[in-house]
């Protein structure tokens, strides 16, 4: 079998005649390997003293030889000098040995310098045109009967032609930004390296329309560009759909600049002109080939083509960039066909289409197909852009007048659309609104009418229902489920034309939240809120219970339906849906659903209805904005004065108690306890009228909390004592915050206030068993209650894990005050601990913490530990300072229960600088203890007062 023969050796360091290193024999035969690994090659013999390759064809050896070229001067630098020669024979059998072929060929090969490639007269004849290297015939003395048949020719690399025109596509565009594609230029890249190493490539960029494929072709087209690349781009018209219209405009820009190589190819050039007239003005004496058979023509045209690109490619690598081929005519893709079968070396074909379009373009996805047979094919289904992209473009093109946060919210309307979001970007920045621009719509609209009416219905139904939804909705819808096979058929047309996508079980999502918005608003007002009305009723026949979303959803639809008589059940499916946001802890969305429910509550026409309606609302929501915004938000309190309105307007005391008891909680949250006092008062008053044991519990374990807080020790402990007898543990209250806990773990704090020490221990064992699997709003308070004993007690470990926990809970589901509360606590345990400094700061950012959350109950409290705090570490003067807020937060509120120990500590601060002041606060100091019986405050006041008579020389009194 007659095949071509390439021998290769490196060259001495001396010169020809020596023999190189065993390393660089080593480097030679890896440099070689790695060099030919992606080319065609039979067998490829280490022989020693050089390797010897066997090829297919003149034509591969011809590339080999000048990849291996190429190789030692890339990799190398000229430090491994490599020679070659070329032959046509036998290579013989490694066993008996080389055949004269072989030996021919490697004795060539050692007559050629560094660097240069000899070829054999017949290689020549048979490597035709389509290769990279000139062939200049060399001079053979007589005695070199080595020569061969046909002499010895000498192979060259062609210098690139200057490249005089530069196609338009790869030039910088005004205002262009170009982001968030490094992956698909990364694997673009990896083509690229094979296909500059010889190879041949296609890459296929597809996506929906706008979503980029154009600007990455031109971004990667422009980085090849910049390191030496030929560029060729073309793209087909929508409303031309000319034969080989993209050939035509890359062939064009290229020819202007390139007139050299189109001499070179001679009547190649002179078939073109065919379709490029002017070649004929270009290249002086062609004249353009007429006539003929006509599929012979177009075959020869097309070979044409490949010529063209031959050469290009023979002067630097190559990439042809086709776009918008979803409106190639099918004489384009014939010739792309071809282009792409041919497998010429060095060149890039990038094919750009629309794959939303693919089912009006059958012989696109025909060609498509056909072409990963072949082996060296990537393709690339781009995705909107990600967030951070979306934000980073709103950011350059933008600058520092870009709004914080509008990328996110062109993310959301967009999904990452790169012309959705510059369209929406420019249209805002004209009209300063988020409405559609009419260049999106136009896009929009042209794929929407590109399925059938029927289609068309089907999604409208779908955008009602939402961004997504689900076969088994719409089906149930009147409007568009007559026949369900039809729909099915319906929604499949409109998945094909990539308008929505299917998901989890039989859920479809719309591409874009811009194609709903565009088939939503594309409905008439009555046909939208009938089909609003449809869907909820849809939604309500789904088997099984309705879960959190399905209520959402209902209450959407009922909301929308709302002047079609559905005001009731927009409100009943909004007050489950806050129910069940409450219980998920998500306390802004159930606020959110309750105040919507609310500005619906009036459309309902039965009077009564009405009211008792509004009032549920009002008390549901109560509780939640106490948690969600803080006990002492102003809200909070319009809310529970209209829900005591409406229960007096119905006569329903016990829900008049309940919105007491709201206006109450405000006051001690905020704290005011001149008013959460008579209001205690009020709330007792109602619970005995109305002779309910659940409130008259509730009632009194609120106000002995305020009264505790009052410092009324006394009145406290009557409270607890009858709310602890009623108190069933085993009955969870439904409020956020459990009364009966509540009052347990205010008596542990009373109990040791009076000296109990042992009862409060258990009072606090008790409330911790109990709160487990409660609200975690109960579990958080419970527990930085429960802490704040120990830290009275002096236990620093206990009273730092319980904290804690009480943070960990309150962080974990968004309850702010008792983040706080906690806060204070865990700081002060620190303080005990012995780490002072850290724990005063931590005391003080809690303090600040309480105010930002509106609810500065038990302030006083913290102010006085903090205080104690400041003196501690020596710093007066801030001691001082904290302590006259405490006086004054103490004074405005009514919060005396830690009175005593602040008029101790002003006392002691006072000493130093004014005795008389000093004396009258420690007096002061124990009278309070005394009057409120607080055992442990009395004694530290009393021992101050010794201390500070004994220091003036006095006896106390």
């Amino acid at each position: 079998m007659i095949l071509t023969l390439l021998f290769t050796d490196v060259v001495g360091p001396g010169g020809a005649g020596d023999e190189p290193g065993e390393a660089d024999r080593r480097a030679h035969l890896a440099m070689v390997q790695d060099a030919l690994h992606d080319h065609d090659h039979a067998d490829l013999v280490n022989l020693g003293d050089g390797v010897l390759v066997t090829l297919r064809s003149a034509t591969a050896g011809v590339l080999a030889a000048g990849a291996i070229e190429r190789a030692a001067a890339d990799r190398t630098g000229g430090a491994l000098p490599t020679r070659a020669a070329i032959h046509v024979g036998e290579a013989g059998d490694e066993a008996v040995g080389l055949s004269a072929a072989a030996s021919l060929v490697a004795r060539l090969c050692r007559r050629a310098g560094p660097g240069e490639v000899l070829a054999t007269g017949v290689v020549v004849a048979l490597a035709g045109s389509r290769v990279e290297m000139a062939m200049t015939e060399r001079e053979v003395d007589a005695g070199e009967s080595d020569a061969g048949p046909g002499g010895v020719y000498q192979l060259e690399w062609r210098a690139p032609a200057p490249r005089q025109a530069v196609d338009p596509f790869v030039l910088p565009r005004p205002d262009e930004i170009f982001l968030g594609r490094d992956a698909e230029l990364a694997r673009l890249g990896d083509l690229w390296e094979g296909v500059k190493a010889g190879g041949t490539g296609v890459a296929v960029l597809t996506g929906e329309p706008g979503i980029g494929k154009s600007a990455l072709a031109r971004a990667f087209a422009r980085q090849t560009h910049g390191a030496g690349a030929v560029v060729l781009h073309g793209a087909c018209d929508e409303d031309l759909q000319a034969p080989y219209q993209p050939f035509i405009e890359a062939i064009r820009a290229y020819a202007t600049g390139h007139v050299d190589e189109l001499a070179r190819v001679g009547a190649s050039a002179a078939r073109l002109a065919r379709i490029v007239p002017e070649i004929t003005t270009l290249v002086p004496g062609l004249t353009r080939r007429e006539g003929g058979d006509p599929e012979i023509e177009r075959l020869l045209l097309f070979e044409a083509v490949v010529d063209l690109i031959s050469a290009a490619a023979r002067q630097a690598p190559v990439v042809l960039v086709l776009d918008d081929l979803h409106w190639a005519s099918r004489p384009t893709l014939q010739m792309l066909g071809h282009l792409c079968k041919a497998r010429l070396p060095s060149v890039l074909v990038v094919l750009c289409y629309r794959n939303t379009e693919l089912a009006d373009a059958p012989g696109l996805w025909e060609l498509v197909s056909d072409l990963h047979r072949l082996p060296a094919v990537a393709t690339l289904t781009l995705g909107g852009l990600h967030e951070s992209d979306v934000q980073a473009y709103v950011d350059a093109a933008a600058g520092p007048a870009a709004e914080p946060g509008l990328g996110t919210v062109l993310y959301s309307k967009t999904e990452g659309n790169p012309l959705f979001v510059r369209e929406m970007l420019a249209h805002l920045r004209e009209v300063a609104a988020l409405d559609m621009p009419v260049e999106v719509r136009d896009v929009i609209e042209r794929r929407l009418y590109r399925i059938s009416p029927a289609a068309r219905e089907a999604l409208a139904a779908g955008a009602v229902a939402g961004p997504s939804f689900s076969f088994s909705v719409l089906e149930r819808v009147p409007e568009v489920s007559a026949d369900p096979d039809a729909l099915v058929a319906n929604l499949e047309e409109a998945a094909a034309a990539g308008l929505v996508r299917e998901v989890v079980g039989d859920r479809f999502r719309f591409s874009h939240a811009l194609v709903r918005e565009a088939l939503y608003s594309g409905l008439t007002t009555p046909r939208r809120l009938r089909l609003h009305r449809s869907v909820a009723k849809a939604l309500e026949t789904l088997p099984g219970p309705p879960d959190t979303e399905r209520l959402t959803e209902l209450a959407h639809h009922y909301t929308e339906a709302a002047p079609l008589g559905c005001a009731e059940d927009a409100v009943r499916y909004l007050k489950s849906a806050a129910e069940r946001a409450r219980d998920a802890l998500a306390f802004d969305t159930s606020v959110a659903h309750l105040q919507q429910a609310l500005t619906l509550v009036g459309a309902v026409e039965d009077v009564a209805l009405r009211r008792r309606l509004e009032l549920d609302l009002l008390l549901m929501l109560g509780p939640i904005q106490s948690a969600a915004f803080g006990l002492g938000d102003a809200r909070i309190t319009e809310t529970y004065a209209r829900a005591e309105e409406l229960a007096r307007e119905v006569g329903d005391n016990a829900e008049r108690f309940r919105a007491v008891q709201g206006v109450f909680s405000y006051w001690v949250g905020k704290p005011d306890h001149r008013r959460s006092g008579p209001l205690g008062d009020e709330l007792v008053g109602l619970a005995e009228e109305i002779a309910h044991p659940a409130m008259r519990f509730a009632a009194h374990a609120w106000r002995g909390a305020t009264r505790y807080m009052a410092g009324d020790r006394g009145g406290a402990s009557e409270d607890f004592s009858v709310a602890l007898e009623i108190y069933d543990p085993a009955r969870s209250p439904l409020d956020l915050l459990d009364p009966g806990l509540t009052a347990m773990v205010f008596s542990a704090l009373l109990d040791w206030d009076l000296g109990r020490d042992e009862s409060a221990l258990d009072q606090a064992a008790a409330a911790s068993d109990i709160v487990r699997g409660r609200h975690p709003y109960t579990v958080a308070y419970v527990k930085a209650h429960v802490a704040k004993l120990h830290a009275r007690r002096g236990d620093a470990e206990l009273a730092a894990r319980l904290a804690a926990e009480a943070q960990a809970v309150a962080e974990e589901h968004g309850l702010p005050q008792l983040v706080h509360q906690a806060g204070w606590v865990a700081g002060w345990a620190r303080a005990l601990a012995g780490r002072v400094d850290e724990g005063a700061d931590l005391v003080e950012a809690a303090v600040a913490g309480l105010s930002a959350s509106n609810s500065m109950a038990d302030a006083s409290h913290a102010l006085v530990v903090l205080t104690e705090l400041r003196a501690a570490l020596g710093q007066f003067d801030a001691a001082r300072e904290v302590a006259a807020r405490a006086e004054a937060f103490i004074d405005d509120t009514g919060e005396r229960c830690h009175e005593a120990e602040l008029q101790r500590l002003l006392g002691e601060l006072l000493a130093p600088v004014d005795t008389a002041a000093a004396e009258a606060h420690l007096r002061h100091a124990v009278e309070v203890a005394t009057a409120q019986g607080v055992v442990p405050y009395e004694a530290r006041a009393r021992k101050s007062l010794e201390d500070f008579q004994a220091g003036r020389g006095t006896s106390p009194t």
